[in-house]
């Protein structure tokens, strides 16, 4: 039914089609939930090695750690710096081994520079923005960020000029996605260039945002919907910005979206059961 219903609706009209930009959204989102779901996992499950190691009793589920009021356990300055702190040191670190991947994958298949696109962006850009998200709240590499510049007003200043050099360097980053391109319909000016950054970015940002609130349950710690809203410097500081960018090389492709009409059910059907996998909680 659905492959019918599939085959019936989707016209034909070209790239820059309404129908073809939804898909490469609906594609880039699943992309980017995906890629965010990663990060997260393993950053609670380099934290829960380091609890492991210290010996301090918490909860655990993939995408969370609850501490138990409980464990009694006193915090020394290495063991905060360590638990709350190392973690999107990390990720930063694997993010940049990933960068230098995606240099090398100029001629690629795009869901592949796509797929390295995300993940390379959400992890080297994870430090800097969980200093953002950690300037006003207690919580993830806040707390190691509270510990480390004890002054408010430091904290904010320094977030000021992070934040200034994200948004500066943004355009380094609208050249890597403007590479995931599967035709060069989408580079020929400076609209089409804007509305694929559009559809491939910005609405998938939007969209997987909301989702990723949804593995947030039970709402009670909003830090990480924090750190992936702080990603948004890019897109607002490119679709303000009108200058258009030289044409990369791209490999050709068959421009199809989605390889079976089934994928999308799939994508679905995986994060639903992500989503439950992620309520599952052991106490250690």
């Amino acid at each position: 039914m659905f492959n019918f219903w599939y085959r019936k609706h989707k016209p034909s009209e070209g790239p820059l089609s309404v129908w073809a930009l939804l898909e490469l959204s609906l594609y880039s989102t699943f992309i980017f939930i995906f890629s965010a779901l990663l990060m997260q996992l393993i950053l609670c499950a380099w934290m829960m090695l380091l609890l492991l190691h210290f010996g301090i009793n918490f909860r655990y589920s993939l995408f969370h750690i609850f501490f138990l009021s409980e464990s009694g356990t006193k915090w020394s300055e290495n063991m905060i710096f360590l638990v709350f702190g190392s973690g999107p040191v990390l990720l930063s670190a694997v993010g940049l081994i990933l960068l230098l991947v995606l240099k090398k994958l100029s001629m690629a298949a795009w869901r592949t520079k796509l797929l390295f696109s995300w993940l390379s962006f959400l992890m080297v850009n994870a430090l800097p923005c969980n200093i953002l998200a950690g300037t006003l709240f207690y919580n993830g590499f806040g707390v190691a960020y509270f510990w480390m510049v004890n002054s408010l007003i430091f904290r904010i200043i320094f977030s000021f000029i992070i934040l200034a050099i994200l948004v500066g360097i943004s355009f380094y980053w609208y050249r890597f996605f403007l590479k995931t391109a599967y035709t060069k319909a989408f580079l020929n000016d400076k609209d089409n260039q804007r509305t694929f950054f559009s559809a491939v970015f910005l609405r998938p940002w939007i969209a997987g945002l909301i989702v990723l609130i949804g593995f947030n349950w039970p709402f009670t710690d909003w830090y990480w919907p924090l750190t992936i809203f702080c990603l948004g410097f890019m897109g607002i500081a490119i679709m303000g910005n009108s200058r258009i960018q030289s044409k990369p090389m791209i490999k050709k492709s068959d421009k199809k979206i989605f390889n079976d009409q089934w994928q999308i059910a799939l994508f679905a059907m995986a994060l639903i059961l992500e989503w439950f996998a992620g309520n599952v909680r052991f106490n250690f």
